[in-house]
């Protein structure tokens, strides 16, 4: 009798370890499927946004001659489509660089006493950088003033520079989109049905909302 009752035991014991083996077995696949699971679900949200910062700011005024508000940015990142960005930006506003009494008229057209004004704004959708710079330049003198957009467009997954087409494809936009905005928008006031996009391309920004803003003199 006390035979039959060890072996009966014994046999709980090995059922049991059995059990709790397989168990362990399925709770460490569990573990294991979770982790597997968060390593395949890295998205382009945790993609790190680049920085964009001041590469260049010059405030001066000299009276009679020019006034002069500019901030020219950079994106701070690594890699060559980085640096190659940044090259364009530096070298289409170099006039403002090297901007002097002795050169303004020939760098600004013979502008009367001048007020220059050059910003930026940074607006990142679907993990794309579009830096929009933007320049004013009117004069109280001569009742003049000139507006226009320049727009730097950065792929941040892909590291790599888009064009206009390829910026607007990818929110989801096109040149009949932005055309047909500005006439229905500020087109109004001048009475357009028509105009050719390529009028517009420096005159124009896409906000947050990736609607066109646009950067016209009245």
């Amino acid at each position: 009798m006390k035979y039959l009752k060890k072996k009966v035991i014994q046999n709980c014991m090995k059922r049991l370890g059995s059990a709790i083996l397989c168990m362990g077995i399925i709770f460490a696949g569990i573990l294991l499927s979770s982790c597997q699971c968060k390593t395949l679900s890295i998205s382009p949200d945790n993609v790190e946004a680049s920085n964009v910062i001041v590469e260049y700011e010059r405030h001066e005024d000299l009276n009679g001659i020019y006034r002069i508000d500019i901030v020219i940015p950079k994106v701070d990142a690594a890699g060559e489509a980085a640096k190659t960005l940044n090259e364009t930006i530096h070298s289409e506003f170099m006039d403002y660089y090297r901007l002097n009494a002795e050169n303004a008229n020939e760098i600004l057209g013979g502008w009367k006493y001048p007020q220059i004004n050059i910003s930026y704004k940074v607006i990142r959708l679907e993990q794309m950088c579009a830096i929009s710079v933007i320049t004013e330049i009117h004069s109280e003198e001569d009742q003049g003033k000139e507006l226009s957009v320049r727009n730097y467009y950065y792929d941040e997954i892909e590291k790599e520079i888009l064009s206009m087409e390829e910026y607007l494809k990818k929110v989801g936009l096109t040149a009949e989109d932005i055309t047909q905005a500005f006439i229905s928008g500020i087109g109004r006031d001048y009475h357009l049905e028509q105009v050719e996009f390529s009028s517009l391309q420096n005159h124009f920004y896409i906000n947050g909302e990736k609607e066109p803003v646009f950067c016209v003199s009245d």
